[in-house]
């Protein structure tokens, strides 16, 4: 059985102090939504999100291929307001000090590269008719490259992330980076499994040179 977290093992194990890692190339069914992180439409997807990689693993294990389910993951962004003169939006840093228009996100699980298009299929055909396949229909296999990142794990609720995000913030500073792109967060720990204090969840934050 192929286990992606074992095989990418430096790209999701972090301590509290924050470090350079780079992330190489990965597949993931993607799942995009708008709002609360706590909320309940993103409970909602991400539990489509689990029943969905749940029936593609079957697809793949009837061929012959079977991999370890890992954990969710998430990219954040903020929305950030149109300028006087511009009609759209520009990505920002969810921890931004600046009153966003709303939090985007894009839920994320990785894939083997021998998950198939026919494997997609065959899992949205095991899940017709369940009540969550209105989230499942919307779900697609994405390619991902972030490179050089600083990340670190952060341990309590989503409410609190902002500390463990400035101390990556700074760290980066002192090696002369800078943040951008869009945050990449971990579940280490499953939804129900412990209490939002004790939640772990590695951060990852692209980083590229100050000019």
């Amino acid at each position: 059985m192929l286990d992606l977290v074992a095989r990418h093992k430096s790209e999701y194990a972090a301590a509290r102090s924050p470090r350079l890692v780079t992330a190489g190339p990965g597949r993931y069914l993607a799942l995009a939504g708008r709002g609360d992180l706590e909320g309940e439409a993103f409970r909602r997807q991400a539990a489509a999100m689990l029943a969905l990689a749940r029936a593609v693993r079957a697809a793949t294990r009837a061929r012959g291929k079977d991999f370890r389910l890992p954990p969710l993951e998430v990219l954040r962004w903020r929305e950030a307001p149109p300028r006087r003169g511009e009609a759209g939006a520009a990505d920002g840093d969810p921890a931004a000090g600046a009153e966003p228009a709303g939090e985007e996100w894009k839920l994320l699980l990785r894939v083997p590269n021998f998950v198939k298009a026919r494997d997609l299929s065959a899992a949205l055909a095991a899940v017709a008719g369940a009540e969550l396949e209105p989230e499942t229909r919307a779900v697609r296999v994405e390619s991902l490259k972030e490179g050089r990142c600083v990340q670190a794990v952060h341990v309590g609720p989503v409410s609190t992330e902002a500390e463990t995000v400035e101390r990556m913030r700074r760290a980066a500073a002192d090696l002369g980076l800078a943040f951008h792109g869009r945050r990449h967060e971990i579940r280490l720990t499953r939804s129900g499994w412990a209490s939002p204090e004790r939640r772990r969840t590695v951060l990852r934050q692209p980083v590229r040179a100050v000019r």
